[in-house]
């Protein structure tokens, strides 16, 4: 999307996607969780039980569980009007209001543009985070965002 068609989006107040389904990151979850489990299985069958296997396995089984927990701050959002709409990977909706955004920060890495939305709703503070995939000449995240709270402002 470019900056004269979001501008017109923006003031037509039509539905903006920010970021699509959550079935790919929970597709990949499940992607990795066998992996990890194959991993696991494999060299505690081929090294057997010992100190160095069980260690690797603790520490695979580890960064698994710090990955599955970062998860669930994933969403699927989009823009509407004054409303900023969220979908998490549990299939839970929030609808806040574009005003009640603290923060923004994004990153682009590899063609794939990363955003940290933080936001506060009913006096509870909450963090998502978006993935996208740009192409060349698509502006991230963060510019939509912001071009939307600057004509809501």
């Amino acid at each position: 999307m470019t900056k004269e068609i979001l501008d017109e989006k923006i003031s037509d107040k039509e539905q903006i996607v920010l970021s699509y389904d959550c079935q790919t990151i929970k597709t990949l979850n499940i992607l990795i969780a066998i992996l990890c489990f194959i991993s696991i299985s494999t060299l505690l069958f081929y090294f057997r039980i010992n100190k160095t296997a069980l260690t690797v396995s603790a520490i695979l089984g580890l960064s698994y569980f710090i990955f599955y927990k970062n998860l669930k701050h994933y969403a699927s959002a989009s823009i509407k009007g004054e409303m900023l709409i969220l979908k998490d990977m549990n299939d839970k909706n929030r609808i806040t209001d574009l005003k009640s955004i603290k923060s923004i920060c994004s990153s682009t890495i590899f063609g794939f543009n990363y955003t940290k939305i933080k936001f506060k709703l009913d006096v509870v503070n909450h963090t998502v985070r978006l993935i996208k995939k740009i192409n060349d000449g698509e502006i991230g995240n963060d510019v939509i965002i912001k071009s939307a709270l600057r004509k809501v402002a």
